[in-house]
């Protein structure tokens, strides 16, 4: 054959997916690289948990406290997997999600191959693989990517009709994330359907249901043994009385306002996907393409209901994300839709101008979130720099200053940011004021009568440091710490203060008889040698100096 003749001409259907799944692959390794260097707090939460694990204390953050404090058992379990087999815990992590960012990038880009006509699938795959928030949670440390190749997996299960895809993938989803269940349901429904339709005996539908049920089964029944409960005891912190007033006004129409800001393309490929299903007349089709619908209007009931989380980049719709796309693709891809050559012509150009807009996130000095609070290193990075266990973050930093110089191995210490600076205090005990690892908080964001207790329970640790949230006017903003004040009053003196989260200001408070600063050079120099990059000062020396 000519070697004029067209890519897809020279190369066979097998080959051909394989290529545009690599070229994919290279698209998003060359939007993530910038971003490299992001991390975010929550992902230290989950060391803490698999190092604790890895000692004999079980799955805690706190030994001797069995709080369910982590979104992901499934993501928990391969982190101390990773762990127990010599892995450097946060390295690790981060190489893991970025592999799994890679097959779902390349995974998806092969089905698309497989199914669409070369340019629709070479475009869809690039917006999908060129999505911004792909690259900024692929190597954060947390289970963002794991999830997404779990649907990806999911997806490619309901187009190509294959129940083993199907239910493997919502068994897994079903304990990768608090709403995984959902698509559990999802599946479940597409079995039912399948026997209905003759295409499955009920036998086989009833077993492959029971099936992918098994791992969520396996996993309320360790939550009864090792919390005490079957759903997670930590629920309340996260779904009931929000962490601060700011976050209450953060509801599901700010969410969606959010991603329509920050994943436009995604919002319209939905659309189109919509619009081209409309004409189309082949009933099999539609209906493996309504089914690529259904675990998106799962999931945007939960986020509905949940009103989303405050980390940048719409996490939780970024679960999501592969289903739009492919719904769009598919639709796209059809015979009739090309009757409607107008309507997909606009919406192509919409795409396109999304396109664009998501382009001016590729600038290394675009900031990530005015609430997020975190520092993203500038620059491109040499690929070595992944190996990084952390880049410095300033806010942990600080915290662990004013901790290590008021506090002795074993003290309590009450939290707000509760993951970097806590993963390598790792001689102190936490009481977290957000309610996510500490049960008696999270209990009490579910009910408030509990706040005499809670004092009680401050006054009987003693902590030896509280950093305490307050508005401009001093009041305590965050409703586990407003509870809290009045066992801090008189108790602590106010030793330190910066501008924090907006125009609020985080307060370091200091129990009287440790007001002393704890000059320890050996334990100031274990901290610094378990965490390179982060910025942690010598007790009494200015930063970037090296205690005498």
């Amino acid at each position: 054959m000519s070697s004029s003749a067209p890519l897809d001409a020279r190369l066979g259907p097998r080959r051909r997916a394989l290529v545009f799944a690599a070229l994919c692959g290279l698209l998003f390794v060359a939007s993530m690289l910038p971003r490299a260097s992001y991390t975010v707090d929550d992902a230290f939460i989950y060391q803490r948990f698999a190092r604790n694990a890895l000692a004999g204390e079980g799955l805690v953050f706190n030994p001797g406290e069995a709080v369910e404090g982590y979104s992901s058992p499934l993501w928990m379990l391969l982190l101390w997997l990773g762990a127990s087999l010599g892995a450097k815990g946060f390295v690790f992590a981060r190489l893991l999600g970025i592999a799994c960012t890679l097959a779902a990038v390349g995974s998806f880009a092969y089905l698309l191959a497989r199914r669409c006509r070369p340019g629709l699938a070479l475009g869809v795959g690039a917006l999908f693989a060129l999505s911004p928030g792909l690259a900024w949670w692929s190597g954060s440390g947390m289970d963002t990517p794991l999830v997404v190749l779990l649907m990806v997996f999911f997806v490619v299960g309901l187009f190509d009709d294959s129940p083993r895809w199907v239910l493997s993938a919502a068994a897994l989803l079903a304990i990768a994330r608090p709403e995984g269940p959902i698509f559990l349901v999802v599946a479940w429904a597409w079995l039912i359907g399948r026997a209905r339709a003759g295409k499955l005996s009920p036998r086989r539908a009833w077993l492959a249901a029971s099936a992918g049920a098994a791992p969520l089964l396996a996993w309320l029944v360790f939550r009864r043994i090792s919390y005490g409960a079957w759903l997670a005891n930590s629920a309340w912190a996260k779904l009931g009385r929000p962490a601060t007033p700011s976050s209450a006004d953060y509801g599901a129409l700010e969410y969606w306002g959010e991603i329509l800001m920050r994943a436009p393309a995604s919002v319209i490929a939905l659309a189109a996907g919509l619009v081209a299903l409309r004409s189309m007349q082949d009933a099999e089709l539609r209906r493996r393409l309504a089914w690529l619908g259904a675990p998106v209007l799962a999931g945007t009931a939960f986020l509905t209901f949940v009103g989303g989380d405050w980390m940048p980049w719409p996490r939780f719709w970024l679960h999501l994300l592969p289903a739009p796309f492919a719904l769009f693709a598919f639709a796209g891809n059809a015979p009739a839709a090309l009757v409607a050559r107008r309507r997909l012509a606009l919406l192509a150009t919409a795409t396109l101008a999304t396109f664009v807009v998501q382009a001016r996130d590729f600038s290394p000095e675009h900031s990530l979130h005015a609430r997020s609070g975190l520092r993203v290193q500038a620059g491109w990075l040499r690929a070595t720099e992944l190996l990084q266990p952390l880049r410095g973050d300033i806010g942990a930093g600080h915290y662990a200053e004013m901790m290590l110089r008021h506090s002795a191995p074993g003290d309590w210490v009450v939290h707000i940011d509760i993951g970097q600076s806590a993963y390598f205090a790792e001689d102190l005990r936490i009481l977290d004021s957000a309610g996510l690892v500490t049960r008696p908080e999270a209990e009490f964001l579910h009910d408030s009568s509990r706040a005499e207790a809670l004092r009680a329970r401050v006054e009987a640790l003693h902590p030896a440091v509280v950093f305490l949230l307050v508005d401009a006017s001093g009041r305590p903003v965050m409703p586990v710490q407003a509870a809290l004040a009045p066992a801090i009053w008189g108790r602590y003196q106010l030793v330190d203060q910066k501008p924090w989260w907006g125009e609020n200001i985080l307060r370091v408070y200091v129990a009287s008889d440790r007001t002393q600063l704890i000059a320890d050079p050996e334990r100031w120099r274990a901290w610094q040698a378990a965490s390179p990059g982060l910025e942690l000062f010598a007790p009494g020396q200015a930063p970037g100096q090296s205690p005498r």
